[in-house]
């Protein structure tokens, strides 16, 4: 085999892996989430907690917060972006923590408005969701 067709090989395999992996993130909060929080979850473009995870960088740059009470649900997203200090000089990135915790705040508020009978989780940093998996750590 040419040099040339091994790299073609090479580039078509990891575009199908790095294609697999959001219809894996889709399929997988389509068990989780109800239709409003699941658009808002997997939904592209600016603005968007799609665009937020879309970031090539190595940390952390959004979190997504979830309620459900089994007839409603409830969510909210904060990115990085939103949370810096603009005054901030150096090490002005906020932590998991405080991203953690602003993303609970805003799903809080759209418990109270949607009448959900359930508190907020942590449902995914970028598109590592833990909801429900026994690493989460509640930010309350």
């Amino acid at each position: 085999m040419r040099p040339l067709t091994k790299i073609i090989y090479l580039i078509t395999v990891l575009l199908l892996v790095g294609c697999a992996a959001p219809a894996a993130i889709k399929k997988e909060a389509s068990s989780h989430l109800g239709p409003v929080c699941y658009k808002l979850f997997t939904a592209g473009g600016h603005g968007t907690y799609g665009h937020c995870t879309s970031n090539l960088q190595t940390s952390t740059t959004c979190a997504f917060a979830y309620a459900n009470d089994g007839n409603s649900e409830a969510c909210g997203w904060v990115s990085v972006r939103a949370l810096l200090d603009n005054m901030c000089l150096y090490d002005c990135a906020p932590t998991k923590t405080e991203l953690a915790a602003a993303a609970i705040t805003l799903c809080e508020e759209n418990v109270k408005q949607r009448g959900v009978n359930a508190s907020c989780k942590i449902y995914a940093f970028d598109y590592d969701i833990v909801y429900g998996k026994t690493e989460n750590v509640e930010f309350q």
